[in-house]
């Protein structure tokens, strides 16, 4: 495939207003150079903020990136803002390190551990940004326990 191929495009910052997401506009046709209709990206904004995610359309034309609210807050950047993207294809393994306070909670509960492992990267990563978010220690252990107890509650259904 391209994998080592590199796109550079400046694009502005678009946003929705209605639901919050932000995205720039991917000046290719992802599926003709990349070979799939989602793929998985690495960007680099603004030579300093790597992201990794997926292309997608949303009912439009247009291939379209996420710019996260963490990565916009990286940039100082806001929606009408220009932002330059370096795209290429990601072809490495999206591995998610799990934190010793999680791990410590998996001990009770294996079967938990096992269901987290065969989710998603992007529930995986999610789950962990949730926790180490947390400025205080007590803030990281509730947001654990909350975590254990929806992950148990998902799999007993």
């Amino acid at each position: 495939m391209h994998e080592e191929q590199k796109f550079l495009f400046i694009a502005p910052i678009q946003h929705d207003a209605t639901h919050g997401g932000a995205w720039v506009k991917v000046p290719f046709d992802a599926k003709e150079v990349f070979g799939s209709g989602r793929p998985k990206v690495k960007a680099v904004f603004d030579g300093k903020v790597i992201y990794r995610g997926s292309l997608m359309r949303m009912g439009g034309p247009d291939y379209l990136l996420g710019v996260r609210k963490d990565v916009r807050k990286a940039l100082h950047k806001s929606p009408g803002d220009e932002v330059e993207v370096v795209l290429s294809l990601d072809t490495e393994a999206r591995i998610v390190e799990i934190p010793d306070i999680l791990l410590t909670a998996f001990r009770e509960h294996p079967e938990v551990e096992a269901y987290f492992r065969n989710m998603a990267y992007t529930h995986q990563r999610e789950y962990v940004e949730y926790i180490l978010s947390g400025k205080k220690e007590e803030t990281r252990e509730r947001r654990t326990r909350m975590t254990m107890e929806t992950l148990l509650k998902e799999l007993q259904k």
